[in-house]
Order: C-alpha cells, then structure tokens, then sequence
C-alpha cells in the first residue's frame, strides 16, 4: 500500500516514519501534512508539533483531544529517537485505541538504542502503528540521481541525469547529504536556472578536497588530533568513504612524487609542478616530508589493502576507512 491511498476517504490515525534518510521521512511527513491540512480548520487550534524528547507525553495527551471547530486534529511528533520509557508506554497505549478525528504523525530517524535491560520499543511500535494507520519500509531506498533531479527542479533549477549522477558520484548515495549539497550549487549558481557539472566540481570538491589535503598531511605527520579532527569533518560532510580513500592515495602519490623531488634538490616551484601540487601546499608538506620521508611509501600499502578491503571485506566502508586511519596512528 502506497501512501497516498491511505488519505482517502480521511488520512489513517498514525503514521510511523522513522528513516535514517531525513529526505525521506520528511518528504513523507510533508505530504501527510498536506493531505491533513484541509480537514484542521484553524492551525493554531488543531496543528500542535512536539519532540518526543521533550513534551512527548504532551502530544500523547493533545492526540486524545478533540478538534476544535473542525473535522479532524494533526499531531506530528519528531526526533523519535530521543523518547524514554514513559512516552513510549504511553503511546502504545493510545495506539490501542486512537482517536478517530487525530492523524498523529511520529517522525525520526530511528528508535533509542535498546540499554541493557529496557525495552526495545521498535517492533511494539511498529506493530501498533500498522494495526490503525500506515508505517514507512524503513529499508525503502530512493533513487538518488532521481532525488537529486527532483531537489534542483524544486528549487527552481534544471539539472540532467548525467549531471546529477556527477554529484552522486563526488558525494555519495545518501539523501541527507546529497540534499545539502543541491542547496549549495543552487546558491552558488545565483541567477543560472541549469547546475552544470562545471558548477559541482568548482562548489563541491573545493572544501573536501582541501581537507582531504589535511588528512594525508597529518597522517604522514602522524598528527593524531588534525588526523581525527579532518576525519570527522569528512564524516559529518557525508563524504562517501571510498571517495575518501580514492582521494587520500591520490593526494598520497602526489606527497610521494614531491618527496622524490625534494630529494633531488628541486626547488619547490618544480616540486609543485612534478607532484601536481598548488604551492601553498608544497609549502605545507615540505616540513613533514623532512621530517619523515618514507612515510607515504608505507601508507600507499596501508591505502592498497583498505581499497580491497572495501572490496571484499564484510565491515562497512566507514568502519574500514577508521580502522586504517586508527592503525596508522597506533
């Protein structure tokens, strides 16, 4: 059963749209909106928002509340991951037996971890809310060339497929990400009504890549803190963590070839040149170079083995990238 069948004759008492994509949960929870907003009369009387960690109790309460001059109440409670034993309890309980004239909408991006000897909420939940409304397939997957298309129309610019595919590839198969990054090209485009590939390499790569430049450093530095710091923000970008890797052994070779010519004697103009490397980064990497030049001939294997551990390997391409930048730091 599609969503949109659900709103006949009047949308269901419950929707559970719990998805790690924010994308998805939130374009769900937009269109129950819509389709309850004509039966709510006034919002300010029949429209109440609430967190389920905060006042989750409170919206339990408001859902049992009748409307106010008109057919029907919307409740929508979100960050679902952040509510305790008492508001699931309670909600439970409410689900057994909702009220007809409430669409109560329960939005996050996952259920609380499980502590030992609490509850697991998840599978309760689920089979409550399906018994009287409508739950989202948490494993339900979007086309992300086909999502990034439709996010540039709705911002009012064109964008073909093989030019949205140019920024899946960059940044990754997450909607979340994905999502910011359409934003940024529409703003950096200003006035163009069409995102060219042009425009993703010049807006996108500038920032990743100049931190991916800070993480081969202080790895070849051995820098734990700077190593941490630029990982992180390379995870909280969503950045693709192959993307990640094909970028750090890229930016390896290139410490590898100016290596070389610094032990030559080369001036760092034609260290630049030879390592295909700006100057101000020749200048970055000189003093870590000195310091240490075999490094980045042995962080090209550590690179290899991580590559065909992506492969190949059962673990997470996020956890593979961790595991080789925490061995190479130990």
């Amino acid at each position: 059963m599609n969503l949109e069948s659900t709103f006949r004759p009047q949308p269901r008492p419950a929707y559970l749209l719990v998805h790690e994509s924010g994308p998805t949960r939130d374009g769900a929870t937009a269109a129950v909106i819509d389709a309850t907003r004509p039966h709510v009369g006034l919002e300010a009387f029949n429209h109440s928002t609430f967190r389920a960690g905060e006042n989750g109790i409170d919206a339990v309460v408001t859902a049992r509340t009748l409307p106010m001059m008109a057919g029907r109440r919307l409740v929508v409670v979100r960050d679902l991951e952040e509510g305790d034993d008492r508001f699931f309890a309670a909600l439970v309980e409410y689900l057994e037996d909702p009220s007809p004239s409430t669409t109560l909408i329960l939005n996050g991006s996952k259920f609380p971890k499980v502590v030992k000897g609490g509850k697991a909420w998840s599978a309760v939940v689920k089979k409550a809310v399906a018994a009287v409304g409508w739950v989202l397939d948490a494993k339900k997957s979007e086309d992300p060339v086909q999502f990034v298309v439709e996010r540039a129309a709705r911002l009012g610019k064109r964008m073909d497929a093989r030019t949205a595919n140019v920024l899946v590839e960059i940044v990754g198969r997450k909607l979340g990400p994905l999502e910011q990054e359409v934003d940024k090209l529409a703003s950096f485009v200003g006035e163009a009504a069409e995102i060219t590939s042009d425009d993703i390499t010049t807006a996108c790569s500038m920032v990743a890549e100049a931190v991916i430049f800070d993480l081969t450093t202080a790895l070849v530095a051995r820098d734990r803190n700077a190593t941490l710091a630029a990982l992180q923000h390379l995870a909280s970008e969503g950045n693709d963590p192959r993307y990640v890797l094909a970028m750090v052994t890229w930016k390896m070779r290139s410490v590898a070839l100016a290596a070389e010519a610094m032990q030559a004697g080369a001036s760092d103009g034609n260290i630049a040149k030879a390592a295909g490397l700006r100057f101000d980064e020749v200048r970055r990497i000189k003093p870590v170079i000195l310091a240490g030049v075999d490094e980045a001939d042995a962080m090209m294997g550590r690179l290899a083995k991580a590559n065909l551990d992506m492969n190949s390997h059962r673990a997470g391409d996020q956890r593979i990238l961790e595991r080789l930048v925490v061995d190479w730091l130990l």
